[in-house]
């Protein structure tokens, strides 16, 4: 221990020495490598808003180190030859780490001068006996980062990326789209573009011309093909090819929105149509059809603004190939640079082997990601397609979609639930906080795969109730569903008159939350530890079997709408400094009225008292309003009606929040994962609702 306390004090007094300069150069090196896995890891896992503020530190401090260890190599008093070849290495390392992220010219052009420092090194430092396996690997590093700044140009000037929204309009504005010729299971009559490039180039700023178009691949050709391979299960929610190409003509429009785009009314008919008959009234399989189909739908969208997909598919599967060539090229080139600098066996040596595995690494996984990608699957689908006439073309397609199946991606749907206002500890602060015990419960957590289902569910029976009204606009009466009948109704109409989305969403997540208390008390959870295995564990057995999915659907809903309103209020139709105020106010109101309440109990006792009146006829402040809806549901209703009631109201108010005009919010919001306020959204934008007659007209 002595040793390694005398070895870090040297390294630290004794900087300048030659030993320890190397010493350091390969700690810092070491680390970096590191610290480009960790870069790497967080491009796969999805992020969320710390981690996207962490992952920019990360980069900010890769780049610092790169450049302190390159230029500790160059400032170094003595020569070494494995110099070059490290730094060549670790501007290839730090180039995989961003090969996911939309391809920036500034972070290309910062990497080409690393390259030259690197080679700067190489004609102080460099041996003979590599000299061309270097050069040979650093200039195809160099010809990547060109390519990575033209390819970025040409997919903003592709008709099948960065002017797609264009092509999109200007087709389906020339096709019939007559819905006495839709074929709800064959999609017959269903002309959406899924693939067609232009000819020609077209200068920016003229349209695009059908005529002008070549291999074009519509969504009818696709469903009416008898091809087998078209029938593959994809994903575990046993979706299939077809689901996916589907998923990509829906994409295809949802881009012209987020463009600003106005599609031609025969299009919305027709897509309506079809979100109805396919996806919405599909109740054999719910989760297949709207987690399947519109998940793919919004992950196609969130890959072509967020990552580089694009670039890598500029010019469809061409570019494809010569991506797949350039990973060959390179890995081919590291296993020569390999040999050539293993009969000089020292220690560097042996720390460059490792090295180079981890690029190998990096690299394989780059290709494999791009290769197994829906992208690739669709437009091999495509080729498929187009080659019908072709037997021996469409064998091999065939071959090449069936080996690519099974590694499909999947996007979460996120719903946190952070908060809940009678769990906060204090409301003195201004802001709603949560104690060690329910920040444990609630801070940050995704609700599991069998509650995202059942709350996925509710939502799609309560749109299926919207589906037949016509117009862009949602209504306000919202037609009752036969389980609840019109009890539902009664008290839905008592919120009407709301003037906001946020004064809606407190007033019914104040009395669910009373409702949730009553529930606890008679189910005799009144400790912590009750609290632990009814929250977290899930025991529900004493709970009726529609008690607890309602009671699932209602509590999520109800927490993940306050979510929305704390956390991104920009997704809710209403202006941000509104709804901020209103939230204040109401913390403030809390903090008056429940300074002396120390548990969720005491709490629930105080806001019942305060809203003692008998009729739902709200008046005060939203506090005391939800303390008198919470307090008619508990007198008036039976459990099992209270909670179905609830679960209806949120699943509702879920919906109507939903419509806004703040494409780019969603946008933005996407690369976190799939709100469900935005899968909501999504599927309103396709049947043409904009907006919600139940919020005023924003000013």
């Amino acid at each position: 221990m002595a040793g390694v306390g005398a070895m870090l004090a040297n390294l630290l007094i004794k900087w300048d020495l030659d030993t320890y300069i190397l010493l350091r150069i390969r700690i810092v090196m070491g680390f970096l490598l590191i610290l480009h896995y960790v870069a790497l890891g967080f491009l796969v896992v999805p992020l969320n808003t710390s981690r996207d503020s962490w992952a920019r530190v990360l980069d900010a401090l890769c780049d610092m180190l790169l450049v302190y260890v390159m230029g500790a190599m160059q400032a170094a008093p003595f020569k070494n030859e494995m110099f070059p070849i490290w730094a060549v290495l670790l501007v290839s390392s730090r180039s995989c780490t961003n090969f996911m992220s939309k391809y920036d010219a500034y972070f290309e052009l910062r990497n080409t001068l690393k390259l030259w420092a690197a080679a700067l090194l190489n004609v102080r430092h460099g041996s003979k006996s590599s000299r061309a396996s270097f050069w040979f690997f650093w200039g195809m590093l160099v010809i990547k980062i060109l390519y990575r700044i033209k390819a970025r140009k040409l997919a903003s000037n592709s008709f099948w990326h960065g002017r797609s929204s264009e092509l999109v309009l200007v087709y389906m504005g020339s096709v019939d789209h007559n819905l006495s010729n839709f074929n709800r299971d064959t999609l017959e009559g269903c002309k959406y573009l899924v693939y067609g490039e232009s000819k020609k180039n077209i200068t920016k700023g003229l349209s695009p011309s059908i005529n002008d178009l070549k291999s074009v691949v519509g969504l009818d050709n696709i469903w009416l093909h008898d091809g087998r391979a078209l029938l593959h299960i994809i994903n575990e929610r046993k979706n299939t090819v077809k689901d996916l190409t589907l998923a990509f003509a829906l994409s295809r429009l949802l881009r012209c929105r987020m463009d600003g785009g106005r599609l031609h009314e025969d299009t919305i008919s027709m897509t309506r149509e079809l979100i109805c008959s396919r996806i919405i009234r599909a109740d054999d399989n719910v989760d297949r059809v709207l987690a399947g189909i519109l998940l793919m739908d919004l992950s196609f969208l969130v890959q072509h603004i967020h990552t580089g997909y694009p670039m890598v598919f500029c010019q469809g599967l061409r570019s494809l190939y010569f991506h797949a060539l350039q990973c060959v090229v390179q890995l081919t080139c590291l296993v020569w640079l390999l040999v050539d600098i293993f009969p000089h066996y020292n220690t560097d040596v042996l720390i460059t082997v490792p090295t180079v595995a981890v690029i190998l690494g990096m690299k394989m996984f780059q290709a494999f990601s791009c290769i197994s990608s829906n992208w690739t699957l669709l437009l091999l689908v495509c080729k498929y397609v187009s080659c019908r006439n072709n037997k021996r073309m469409e064998h091999v397609f065939e071959r090449m979609i069936s080996s690519i199946l099974g590694f499909k991606e999947d996007l979460l749907v996120s719903f946190s639930s952070r908060y809940d206002f009678l769990q906060s500890s204090n409301y003195s602060e201004g802001k709603l906080r949560v104690g060690p015990f329910n920040k444990h419960l609630f801070a940050g957590r995704l609700i599991r795969r069998t509650r995202c289902n059942t709350v996925i569910a509710a939502v799609i029976r309560a749109l299926a109730r919207y589906m037949d009204e016509e117009g862009s606009r949602l209504p306000r009466h919202c037609l009752p569903s036969p389980r609840v009948s019109d009890r539902a109704q009664r008290y839905w109409s008592a919120c009407l008159e709301l003037p906001s989305c946020s004064h809606l969403i407190l007033v019914w997540h104040i009395a669910t939350s009373l409702c949730q208390v009553k529930l606890e008390q008679d189910r005799g959870y009144t400790n912590n530890r009750g609290l632990f295995r009814f929250f977290v564990r899930n025991a529900r057995s004493d709970l009726a079997g529609n008690v607890s999915k309602a009671n699932t659907v209602a509590n999520c809903l109800s927490r993940y709408c306050l979510d929305l309103l704390i956390s991104k209020p920009n997704l809710l139709p209403e202006n941000i400094f509104a709804s901020k105020k209103l939230l204040l106010d109401t913390i403030q109101h809390a903090n008056d009225l429940l300074r002396s309440c120390n548990s969720p109990q005491s709490k629930y006792d105080e806001l019942i008292a305060a809203g003692s009146r008998q009729d739902i006829e709200l008046t005060g402040n939203i506090l005391i309003q939800g303390a008198m809806m919470g307090k008619k549901l508990i007198d008036s209703e039976d459990e099992e009606s209270r909670w179905e009631i609830l679960a209806e109201v949120w699943a509702d108010i879920l919906i109507q929040i939903a419509p806004s005009s703040k494409a780019e919010a969603h946008g933005t919001a996407l690369q976190f994962g799939a709100e469900l306020v935005t899968l909501v959204w999504a599927v309103l934008c396709h049947c043409g609702i904009e907006k919600s007659e139940l919020w005023p007209e924003e000013r």
